[in-house]
């Protein structure tokens, strides 16, 4: 009678000792900059879509849905390149809301992710999303250019 567990035991240990190497392989680390990236993005987000004297734009508008485009790229960058996406927490973004106007903090926030895409190479299967992501994130800095020079502070 005392030995009625043993069976199930030497399966669990089994299974633990086989399926736990595959695992680590199938998720690899975490992606560093991924993570820096997307908070940065977060943040530019956040602040867009708060609107300023003017509210929110439809070129805000439109930097948001861009800015949302690029997390979900960057997002499948990671998950192609088989790493695990570790988001730091929004306080912790590589840049800080310090500028005078709304824009030149969105901006500094889209160089920062600008700087986390362009810092590592990728596997080859997930450079299409990061050349998607990249792509993306031009397009929204140029909007964000072109407000803040049509909105000066």
């Amino acid at each position: 009678m005392r030995y009625r567990f043993v069976p199930q035991l030497l399966a669990a240990l089994l299974f633990t000792t086989v399926a736990t190497p595959a695992l680590a392989q199938q998720y690899g680390p975490p992606h560093p900059r991924a993570g820096h990236a997307i908070t940065d993005l977060r943040m530019a987000r956040d602040i867009l879509s708060r609107g300023g004297s003017h509210g929110v734009t439809p070129d805000d508008r439109q930097a948001i849905g861009l800015i949302d485009q690029v997390i979900a790229a960057t997002t499948r960058v990671v998950q192609y390149d088989r790493a695990r996406l570790h988001v730091e927490p929004e306080t912790s973004a590589d840049t800080t809301a310090s500028a005078s106007s709304r824009h030149e903090n969105v901006r500094l926030f889209l160089y920062a992710a600008q700087r986390d895409l362009n810092e590592r190479e990728v596997d080859p299967s997930a450079r299409p999303y990061l050349n998607q992501a990249r792509q993306q994130l031009a397009e929204a800095m140029a909007i964000i250019q072109r407000e803040e020079a049509a909105h000066p502070h």
